[in-house]
């Protein structure tokens, strides 16, 4: 499978221990998301799928009584030069 006829959308709002994103992580070369201290945002480059990922975390977003949303900042994707 091409990292083309991964169907990205169908990941938002999943875990980063899902077997989807894993998949996709092993496809990337990537290890797991990890937040530094005091952080609630982890961001992953996947160069070689052409692709940036930001993982927010959960216990943040249900403590707040937020859903996570898409923004500028939480979702990037770049084509690959």
């Amino acid at each position: 499978m091409t990292a083309a006829a991964i169907p990205y959308v169908t990941l938002l709002g999943q875990s980063s221990d899902s077997d989807a994103v894993r998949a996709l992580l092993d496809r990337g070369d990537a290890g797991p998301p990890v937040l530094e201290r005091g952080d609630v945002k982890a961001w992953l480059d996947l160069t070689s799928l052409g692709i940036g990922l930001v993982f927010a975390d959960e216990a943040f977003l249900r403590h707040r009584g937020r859903q996570p949303h898409l923004d500028q900042h939480s979702l990037r994707c770049q084509a690959q030069q």
